[in-house]
């Protein structure tokens, strides 16, 4: 893993560039004074016209290397291009421009970042430009290039295209100019060296071009990525920006703050020795993710600040939904947390209940029955005191039943330890109406949890019982391996509101248990009322 980036040698390569500018300026005053004199190093006997457009293939290689964007130092080449060709005839070596621009072609966009076999074939072009090969063993040079170009994996869009297209061109307009070369009656030196000229000129301007419209493509490339439904977290912004970026070698890392590592979307870290480019992303001074990655488009700045703005926003989203998350959990557990404290509360409420109040006012009314009987036994018994007993009796009892259904609030104390099948089974036999209940699997879990279907079931048989004007009512308690789940189904008028103040406070105590309450009570279709929690 590499630990800088390109920025880090951008103006030393800069600098370089300007003493490109400043020579090529220089060198173009010359041939226009030799241009005024009427005098040519390339073509004896040429006009002003022609040595013009002669210095003006220098011209438009510097030009283009000074509005250029992209990587200082693939500007600096195509810069020497033009240097080589306006100082060469000079320096007795009129061909030095044509290896350099193989060096240039070959490595595009990002010489640094160039492959072996591209500046294998870059240090073939200097040596046959040296020894100013034959214009077949320059074409043929050059459609190597084309061929390297095309095969190296890195480079998508206008950074396969742009060097393809220039050498393709280049290798043409050198083996059609050895073909007419071959026939002297056709062959016109001044002619096809303005030919030569413009192809020159035409991949000079194209160089310019393509990384003008690179960089138009930069400017988006962060809403390209963004946008792509695929890059929703880490592991599908990866994917896209590997297809983006035309390379399969992409990884995405975010920051964690907590343990200071760099963490990939399946939990990996960075490979020292993956030989990638390591890019970080950074917010206000603080890491917060990076890109390890083996492709030529991240040499153009504007495109790799685009890719480190995706990741950035796509960093800061995840902490953003972390912290989401960790407060929505705190809300679920203190919700939960809530609910068991009530649940304690109401337990606490009906045994002091049974102790205190109930179980005496059972005693009493068993204790008025015993009286009672003992004085119908009695001859000339006191009617006017046994009609005093039976009131007290009916109150007794009418008290006792209230009370009781007071405390049917209270879960049972056995639930939490597979007490839910006999509660409900309690709850079944308590009622009017007939109830079946059925089992699948074990359903025991925790106490929350056994409560809530609890509750469910009993809520769900008072209602029927009150309200769907049904002959029966089944419940059935599954269990699964992460879950467990109850399912209360009357054959009444149905109708029943889902949002209904009851429905709506046993869906919350559900949701306490990371789980859901569904209502389904078609009118004349009987009601269904299923809830799931986990165990």
């Amino acid at each position: 893993m590499a630990t800088g980036t390109t920025l880090g040698r951008l103006p030393r390569a800069n600098d370089a560039l300007r003493v490109v500018a400043v020579a090529g300026a220089s060198l173009a005053f010359v041939w226009l004074v030799l241009a005024a004199a009427g005098v040519s190093a390339r073509v004896p006997g040429a006009t002003p016209a022609s040595v013009i457009a002669d210095a003006m293939v220098g011209v438009t290689f510097v030009g283009a290397a000074a509005v250029a964007t992209g990587p200082a130092g693939a500007r600096v080449l195509f810069g020497l291009v033009g240097i080589c060709w306006l100082a060469g005839p000079w320096l007795a070596a009129p061909t030095l421009h044509v290896g350099v621009l193989a060096i240039a072609l070959v490595t595009y966009p990002a010489p640094r970042r160039a492959s072996l076999p591209a500046w294998a074939i870059g240090g073939a072009g200097i040596a046959a430009a040296a020894m100013q090969a034959p214009r077949p063993l320059m074409a043929v040079l050059f459609a190597a290039v084309g061929v390297v170009a095309v095969i190296d994996g890195r480079r998508r869009g206008h950074v396969a295209r742009y060097p393809v297209l220039a050498a393709a061109g280049f290798a043409a307009t050198v083996a059609t100019a050895w073909i007419v070369e071959r026939d002297p009656s056709r062959y016109d030196p001044a002619a096809w060296s303005a030919v030569y000229e413009v192809a020159l000129i035409l991949i000079g301007i194209g160089y310019a071009v393509a990384t003008r419209a690179g960089a138009r493509a930069a400017a988006h490339i962060a809403d390209v990525v963004l946008g792509d439904e695929r890059a929703s977290g880490f592991a599908g912004l990866e994917a896209v920006l590997r297809e983006v970026l035309g390379d399969p070698t992409a990884r995405v890392y975010r920051f964690d703050p907590a343990t200071t590592t760099y963490r990939d979307a399946a939990g990996s870290g960075p490979q020292p020795a993956s030989g990638l480019t390591w890019l970080p992303v950074d917010e206000a001074g603080q890491p917060v993710g990076a890109v390890e990655h083996h492709s030529a488009l991240m040499a153009d700045a504007a495109i790799a600040a685009s890719v480190v703005e995706a990741v950035r926003l796509a960093a800061l989203n995840r902490r953003h939904q972390d912290a989401l998350d960790e407060q929505v959990a705190a809300l679920e557990a203190s919700r939960a947390r809530l609910v068991a404290a009530a649940d304690r509360q109401r337990r606490a409420t009906a045994a002091r209940l049974y102790a205190e109040v109930i179980g005496p006012a059972e005693r009493a009314v068993a204790t008025i029955d015993e009286i009672s009987a003992a004085a119908g036994s009695v001859d000339g018994a006191d009617i006017d005191g046994l009609t005093s007993l039976d009131v007290a009796r009916a109150e007794l009892s009418g008290a006792t039943r209230d009370l009781r259904e007071l405390v049917a609030g209270a879960p049972p104390a056995g639930l939490g330890n597979g007490g839910l099948v006999d509660a409900v089974r309690g709850l079944a036999a308590r009622s009017p109406i007939p109830v079946t209940v059925s089992t699948s699997g074990d359903p025991r879990g925790p106490a929350q949890a056994e409560a809530a279907l609890y509750f469910v079931c009993s809520e769900a048989i008072t209602n029927a019982v009150k309200h769907a004007q049904c002959r029966r009512i089944d419940v059935r308690l599954e269990a699964g391996a992460t879950s467990m789940s109850v399912a209360v189904e009357d054959d009444g008028v149905g109708g029943a509101n889902p949002a209904g103040s009851g429905l709506t406070g046993l869906a919350d105590r559900v949701a306490a248990c990371n789980g859901r309450l569904r209502v389904m009570s078609s009118p004349g279709a009987g009601t269904r009322v299923v809830a799931e929690v986990r165990r």
